[in-house]
């Protein structure tokens, strides 16, 4: 089981938004530490995503984030815009990548995963699925929503089919997760609503959790 918008929803209070969900995804921690409560605030100095820690401690050669919204990266408010210029003024192999929208995000991403100097932790955001559920309804019940969780689907097994296809495949040993950063009800999310908190992890490997 995994859920979004902190461990006690009455004094942990976080968002059930993208900001502080894949924050959360990335630190490990909740905003009680890495003070992303809400869309709009920027990740906390002292806290570092696993795609930098990785690539700081010498566990990675490389990292890379692959995303399509400035709320992310690029934005004037972007959560992960002062961890991107602290890896850029040390010299840490952490690549930050904003692009037009999912189809062009999946086009890089497809051909990093093929090359063989592919970045050792991939990290990319799909927005099909908070789009489409905005638009129409965070519902199975709405057409419009399955069809981009359907679409998001055959992005993700794109990918792990690039994956199995590298010619070094058979001796590299790759975890992958698929997650999300919060559910939704109605057409919105962000509340401590049951359908907002409830999220997702599906891995190839088995997960165990710490402690």
């Amino acid at each position: 089981m995994s859920y979004a918008g902190g461990p006690n929803k009455c004094l942990n209070l976080q968002a059930t938004s993208t900001c502080p969900g894949w924050a959360s995804v990335l630190a490990g921690v909740w905003a009680t530490k890495h003070k992303v409560k809400s869309n709009g605030l920027p990740l906390s100095a002292k806290t570092r995503t696993v795609l930098t820690s990785l690539a700081e401690n010498g566990k990675a050669d490389s990292s890379a984030f692959f995303c399509s919204w400035s709320g992310h990266i690029t934005g004037d408010n972007a959560t992960y815009r002062f961890e991107a210029a602290y890896t850029a003024e040390n010299n840490i192999n952490v690549r930050w990548l904003t692009f037009s929208g999912d189809d062009a995000a999946q086009a890089a991403l497809l051909q990093e995963a093929a090359s063989p100097e592919c970045a050792d932790m991939i990290f990319c955001v799909y927005d099909k699925p908070d789009y489409a559920g905005h638009g129409f309804g965070f519902s199975n019940d709405v057409p419009e929503y399955v069809e981009a969780i359907i679409l998001t689907d055959k992005d993700a097994f794109e990918v792990i089919s690039a994956i199995e296809s590298r010619d070094t495949y058979q001796s590299e040993d790759w975890l992958i997760i698929l997650t999300s950063d919060h559910g939704g009800k109605g057409t919105g999310h962000g509340s401590q609503d049951v359908e907002c908190r409830m999220t997702f992890i599906a891995a190839n490997k088995e997960i165990i959790p710490a402690g």
